[in-house]
């Protein structure tokens, strides 16, 4: 018997095994970094859309397919700290919409909140750094810190990032 030729013969299969096998696992690696690319690709625009909602909310009314649009993408491409947001957000709004005239100012600005937290919690995800999501009604609001709102907004991130297990750096600076 010629042991050359078996242990040639037993180094190549186990070669093409250890190839299979290192490309199998190659390959699943670029699938998975496929759908990461996608997934930020798709992501990338949210926070956008969503300052572009916070600056015509109380303006206008929103275009309700560009916003069903938004919650598809939210729910098909965010981690799930960003959908717990987003939930709550509508939930807010039907909650709202029932008692129409009959919603104080205060509860006007909680949607609002919601939605700074969202777009936060959705940057953090994207980029990993954190903004305060106060800065926007800073940002927007001529007399904020020194009207009542201050206070009331400030109350409301704070009650939603705690409620929603959302990452505590977020309020940190509040």
């Amino acid at each position: 018997m010629n042991w050359e030729l078996i242990v040639s013969a037993c180094i190549n299969i186990f070669g093409f095994v250890v190839t299979y096998f290192l490309t199998t696992k190659s390959l699943k690696d670029e699938i998975q970094k496929s759908k990461v690319s996608i997934s930020l690709e798709k992501m990338s625009e949210i926070p956008y859309k969503l300052t572009n909602i916070l600056n015509t909310m109380s303006k206008k009314q929103i275009d309700i397919e560009e916003y069903t649009e938004l919650l598809s993408l939210i729910y098909s491409y965010c981690s799930e700290k960003a959908i717990l947001i987003t939930t709550e957000f509508q939930r807010l709004n039907y909650e709202i919409a029932r008692k129409g005239d009959k919603v104080s100012k205060e509860e006007r600005y909680k949607p609002l909140a919601l939605l700074t937290l969202l777009i936060t919690q959705i940057k953090y995800d994207l980029t990993m750094e954190i903004v305060n999501p106060e800065l926007w009604f800073i940002m927007k609001i001529n007399d904020y810190q020194t009207s009542k709102l201050d206070d009331v907004i400030k109350e409301q991130i704070i009650f939603y990032a705690y409620n929603l297990g959302l990452n505590e750096e977020f309020i940190k600076d509040i």
